[in-house]
């Protein structure tokens, strides 16, 4: 009599070839409709950190102004060594709210911050136009904010200067034509509140 063993087939476990390129059509697809809004995710989180980082150095320039009993000013489209920046804080001794570049005021160049904003955001700042004809505000030493309207190397006037700062990125298709747009709004009120605010 003859003992016969069970015999075992084993198959080997895994996909085939179907398989995987049904799973690889769901993962193209998946990325075709995730990747722009993964983009877009990055574009307004561009633009959430720029108002956050503005919101920040206002705050630090009025600090500066109550703690070293100087005015701060935070003037918008300035250019500094041929250079055109969103925004520089300076350190304004002579209190006009107008960026001295001359050898005759270096006191005033002791702190100055620019602030170059990514070239996907566009900022726009209604406070009143400085001497120089730029946006600007000054914190004075008890950090209320003041308008800057004036001469350069007047002494500012006692108007509050309370306004809005916007950023604003625009995401453009292939035709330059705007797709979608955010915004995010820095606000300064008459007592020298701050808040970020947006649509």
């Amino acid at each position: 009599m003859r003992h016969s063993l069970p015999v075992r087939t084993s198959r080997v476990q895994g996909f085939t070839l179907i398989e995987l390129m049904i799973a690889l059509t769901l993962m193209a697809i998946i990325m075709v409709w995730g990747v722009p809004s993964l983009r877009e995710g990055s574009y307004r989180a561009d633009l959430r950190d720029t108002a956050n980082e503005f919101y920040a150095h206002l705050v630090w320039a009025r600090a500066q102004s109550i703690e070293k009993h100087v005015g701060h000013a935070v003037i918008f489209d300035q250019p500094v060594n041929g250079v055109t920046y969103a925004y520089v804080i300076i350190r304004d001794d002579d209190r006009d709210g107008c960026y001295d570049a001359d050898p005759l005021h270096p006191e005033e160049n002791e702190e100055v911050y620019l602030a170059p904003v990514k070239s996907n955001i566009s900022v726009s700042a209604n406070f009143a136009n400085n001497g120089d004809g730029h946006p600007a505000m000054r914190w004075t030493i008890d950090g209320f904010p003041r308008v800057t309207s004036g001469a350069c190397d007047t002494p500012i006037g006692n108007a509050f200067g309370a306004g809005t700062v916007t950023f604003t990125h625009t995401k453009l298709d292939d035709n330059a034509t705007p797709e979608w747009a955010d915004t995010r709004y820095v606000v300064v009120s008459n007592l020298g509140n701050i808040s970020i605010e947006f649509p």
